[in-house]
């Protein structure tokens, strides 16, 4: 498929193009991304063999073979797809894609907001209470309720590692904050107030440390622990 689509726009391009030069620099082109895919491909079957070659433990449904050999095959990968259709392909590229179009994205941004050729907007207690009630920090929220449009939210997790913390794994979280909704404006503006965010005891107050130690806990944290339960979190009857 590959090749075929190579070809095809290398013959558009060269029809369409008289200039002898042009021409060159398109052949050139086109075979360095044909080699290319090549090289790709040669990795690619020399991953999988060293990962999954013909004598991993995943291969051997013979219970008698040798407790050595089972030991020895533990080091490796034990995870093999019975089936991959094109709809797991297709999936598996708009996700690699969408990682690289984030990674190019917020680099461009990144870089852009050092120059600054854009204006960074500046965080605020909605930024910090909406990423933990939007993202996996949300279950180890509370609510409680002081007035009709004023709820206190509680959040509080602990006994968690910390990149920037070596060799220590109780690290404790403790957010609090109040969530007013103004129901009789018009749009229903609601307003947020953080009362308390204190990490390992210690007070912060900076929105944008407080929305890094927030972000960095979804992504070392909360997120896997949910991956851990798979669909058993997704079936609990909260209602019990």
């Amino acid at each position: 498929m590959f090749l075929t689509v190579i070809l095809i726009v290398t013959i558009v391009c060269l029809l369409i193009n008289e200039n002898k030069d042009d021409r060159l620099k398109i052949v050139v082109g086109s075979t360095l991304a044909v080699l290319s895919r090549g090289l790709y491909l040669i990795l690619y079957r020399l991953y999988y063999y060293i990962n999954y070659g013909s004598n991993r433990c995943w291969t051997k449904n013979n219970r008698e073979s040798s407790f050595a050999d089972e030991k020895n095959d533990l080091t490796k990968r034990t995870i093999n797809p019975t089936r991959i259709t094109l709809r797991h392909s297709f999936t598996t590229h708009v996700v690699k894609l969408n990682y690289i179009i984030h990674f190019f994205v917020h680099t461009f941004r990144t870089i852009a907001i050092h120059l600054k050729l854009i204006q960074q907007h500046p965080a605020n207690a909605k930024n910090v209470c909406e990423l933990i009630l939007n993202t996996s920090t949300g279950l180890y929220t509370k609510f409680t309720r002081l007035s009709d449009n004023l709820e206190l939210m509680e959040f509080y997790i602990d006994n968690f590692a910390f990149p920037e913390i070596i060799n220590r794994y109780d690290n404790k979280l403790m957010v609090s904050a109040e969530i007013e909704d103004n129901k009789e404006l018009k749009g229903r503006n609601i307003s947020y107030k953080i009362i308390r965010f204190e990490f390992n005891g210690i007070e912060i107050r900076d929105f944008n440390e407080q929305l890094t130690i927030i972000g960095v806990l979804v992504a070392i944290g909360t997120h896997p622990i949910i991956h851990s339960f798979f669909d058993q979190l997704y079936n609990f009857d909260f209602n019990k």
